[in-house]
């Protein structure tokens, strides 16, 4: 078992956390920023000089062929000591990981990161056959920085098992950092041989919608905006404060202020990608549930000190961070008029959520416990159904 870097986070855009998010026992968290959006720009750039999609199907969903792993390569930050190409979910993490995870905020300053032989934060082999699969796809929040007991797909399956003594129960953590909707999708189609009787996708409004774009620009063959030196500047003044708070919250709020016609495009993106999984659920008879996790912070109930001191140094209005909810509530408002089962964890959660995260805004222990208990009626509902 060797200590390294914490892999935990990622930028959307074609900045990356240089692949990695690395935590250390100083404070703020250490963070070494890549920008990788050159590369990213001069393979969109290159695909979107060929034939583009008309302007009215830009709109929907486009047809989707599996990424070449070069390709996969560029559009996702992937370092090669975590993570494998994959090409359901253009990348996954290592098997049989199993190393200490230096990280302050975690009880003891470490936390040890597990894999099994098919790279999923489990600390055992998927039995087969088995009773029960209940499928969870999520990003760096359901990956979680933790232990695999800690996390609440275990509790989840715990408390499943609750319900059915003596029966094979499996909630399958599938989170990675840097994931968003197509991967959960991505997920979806992975895992459909395993026959899982339940979906859960828990998608993360500090940077999900963001994680759209890249993907959605190389699908339909367009290209991303050029970057201004304005934008640049506000990118740097918020990480001057913390990496951390850009890579899981600032990153998203600053590129659609300088962008909004990409957030139109974001959301428009997401809401196709949530009711496609639905169709596939739907056709497969697979019951589907959708948990939208807020950020730590809300507009107005401001408590932590990194959060402030970036608010200031990037001279935001409440206006300004209310975005966050605006584009939860279209997307939610969407999905839900289209029959999406959907759990606001912003109605479940207590209005000051802030000690239901770590300081680099992730969920801690408290709140891994907050989801489970939210999620788990609900699944046993469906699941009963």
């Amino acid at each position: 078992m060797s200590s390294r870097t914490l892999v935990f986070a990622f930028l959307g855009l074609g900045l990356a956390a240089g692949g990695v998010l690395a935590l250390r026992k100083s404070r703020p968290p250490a963070i070494r920023l890549v920008n990788q959006f050159d590369q990213v720009e001069a393979l969109l750039a290159g695909r979107s000089s060929e034939i583009a999609l008309e302007a009215p199907a830009a709109a929907r969903l486009p047809p989707i062929e599996t990424m070449p792993e070069d390709v996969a390569r560029k559009l996702f930050s992937m370092p090669e000591h975590s993570y494998d190409y994959d090409p359901h979910t253009y990348f996954r993490f290592k098997a049989g990981l199993n190393r200490k995870e230096i990280f302050a905020d975690y009880p003891g300053g470490s936390f040890l990161r597990r894999t099994n032989s098919l790279g999923l934060r489990e600390d055992k082999e998927l039995p087969e056959p088995c009773d029960l699969r209940v499928l969870v796809a999520g990003d760096s929040h359901t990956d979680g920085a933790l232990e695999n007991p800690e996390n609440f797909t275990r509790l989840l399956e715990l408390g499943l098992a609750e319900q059915r003594p003596g029966q094979c129960i499996e909630a399958l953590n599938t989170g990675v950092p840097g994931y968003g909707f197509w991967h959960y999708m991505g997920v979806l189609e992975k895992f459909r041989d395993w026959q899982p009787q339940a979906f859960v996708v828990l998608a993360y409004g500090g940077n999900d919608f963001l994680d759209v774009l890249n993907p959605w620009h190389y699908y339909h063959r367009t290209s991303t905006p050029p970057r201004s030196q304005a934008y640049w500047s506000k990118i740097a003044a918020a990480q001057a404060v913390s990496s951390a708070g850009v890579a899981n919250a600032f990153n998203e709020l600053i590129f659609f202020q300088f962008y909004p016609e990409e957030m139109e495009l974001a959301v428009r993106g997401a809401i196709e990608l949530t009711l496609e999984m639905q169709r596939r659920c739907q056709k497969r008879r697979i019951p589907m549930l959708v948990v939208y996790l807020p950020l730590a912070f809300q507009a107005g109930k401001v408590n932590s000190e990194m959060i402030a001191r970036t608010k200031e140094a990037l001279a935001l209005s409440d206006f300004d961070l209310e975005l966050y909810d605006r584009l939860a509530d279209r997307w939610l408002g969407e999905i839900r008029a289209q029959g999406v089962d959907v759990i606001d964890l912003r109605t479940v959660f207590p209005a000051n959520r802030e000690h239901l995260y770590w300081e680099d805004l992730h969920i801690n222990i408290e709140g891994h416990k907050a989801v489970a208990q939210a999620i788990l009626p609900r699944l046993q509902a469906l699941l009963g159904n």
